[in-house]
């Protein structure tokens, strides 16, 4: 039971959870941003299509494995340019930026 429902998961389908016995609904790909003022303005270089490609190109990798390696492929580490805060050490030196695939680098 345990395994089939975390094979479920990982290809984004419904599944019960092994824990709670609660029901988990299939993963659907949300509508893209269609904002003029949204901050990432890459919402428009896809089309519908290439986001439907791309998500069902993840969920049909069989392996959690690899499906963790297709996200660690497809960020980007950028050193932060400025801190505003000063003397505390935790405060982080990079951010990661996500960035999808176009059709000819999958």
């Amino acid at each position: 039971m345990k395994k089939m429902a975390r094979t479920l998961r990982t290809e984004g389908k419904a599944y019960v959870s092994s824990y709670l016995r609660k029901q988990v609904p299939q993963r659907i790909m949300k509508p893209r941003c269609d904002s003029q003022k949204c901050k990432n303005y890459g919402c428009k270089l896809f089309t519908d299509e290439e986001y439907q490609e791309i998500f069902h190109a993840f969920y049909n990798i069989q392996s959690l494995q690899l499906q963790r390696e297709f996200v660690v492929r497809h960020i980007n580490e950028n050193n932060v340019k400025k801190r505003r805060t000063a003397a505390t050490e935790f405060i982080s030196t990079t951010t990661l930026a996500y960035c999808l695939p176009k059709a000819e680098d999958h």
